[in-house]
């Protein structure tokens, strides 16, 4: 059973530097090409990326800015819900200001 589990250990480790690998090496590609080319290569490889992983980042960014439209719309509906009742209360006071003007107009 040990056995086992310390030959899973060296096969995950073994891996792990195997997957590592191309990663270095594509960076220490990258980092030469980018060294020893010119702008207009780095412009189309930049375009490139750029095609190939917005699509990818905007699927991402889509629930975060729902999430913003949808606090936003409730930010609103407070801000309205507030400015209404500061409306009923200022229409409380006119009315009362309205009830004393036709009382003095009554009076005269």
């Amino acid at each position: 059973m040990g056995n086992k589990f310390f030959r899973l250990q060296r096969v995950k480790q073994q891996l792990k530097r195997f997957i590592a690998l191309p990663f270095v090496l594509f960076s220490i590609g990258l980092f030469v090409f980018s060294t020893h080319s010119k702008p207009v290569i780095l412009g189309k490889v930049a375009d490139f990326s750029r095609e190939t992983f917005m699509p990818l980042f905007d699927l991402v960014a889509t629930p975060f800015e729902y999430m913003q439209v949808k606090i936003q719309s409730y930010q609103n509906y407070l801000n309205v819900y507030a400015e209404n009742e500061r409306l009923r209360k200022e229409n409380q006071s006119l009315k009362g200001w309205q009830n004393k003007a036709l009382q003095l107009m009554i009076e005269q």
